[in-house]
């Protein structure tokens, strides 16, 4: 009777409460993982005697990703945006085009020799020299850590 019900009943609200707590446990562990990575992203910045031009990408990146999982995809999506011309390999003149239309203020300027320097002098490339998705992301992901 009522009161296999009224077991039944808190028995739910206790699922409930306990599925609910979880998510948020859940929820503010990604969110400090991020803020973290954001921290560290700054604290290397202003620590760093010679500065990335592409710092507000990466910023951008520490803000949007939220596991590692989400940061391959977010950057398999960028490198789509990136190889604008569908070669499924960017170039180090592709790649500062590229990374120059993005919306940036004040644009961010990629030299030859930036190019080289975030792939370790051509050391991160693929074979022909240019980054496929696979570089693409172990270079940012670098650039990241």
């Amino acid at each position: 009777g009522r009161g296999v019900r009224q077991v039944l009943v808190n028995w739910l609200f206790f699922q409930v409460s306990i599925a609910v707590f979880l998510d948020r446990f859940l929820s503010a562990s990604d969110d400090m993982k991020a803020s973290d990575a954001v921290a560290a992203l700054r604290q290397r910045q202003a620590t760093r005697l010679s500065q990335s031009p592409i710092d507000p990408l990466l910023l951008r990146l520490s803000q949007l990703y939220t596991g590692d999982d989400s940061l391959s995809q977010l950057l398999q999506d960028l490198f789509k945006v990136l190889d604008c011309e569908g070669a499924g390999v960017l170039g180090s003149r592709e790649f500062a085009a590229a990374i120059k239309k993005l919306d940036f203020r004040p644009r961010i300027a990629l030299s030859e020799s930036d190019f080289m320097g975030l792939t370790r002098n051509g050391a991160l490339c693929g074979p022909g020299g240019g980054l496929g998705p696979a570089e693409f992301e172990a270079v940012m992901r670098r650039q990241l850590m």
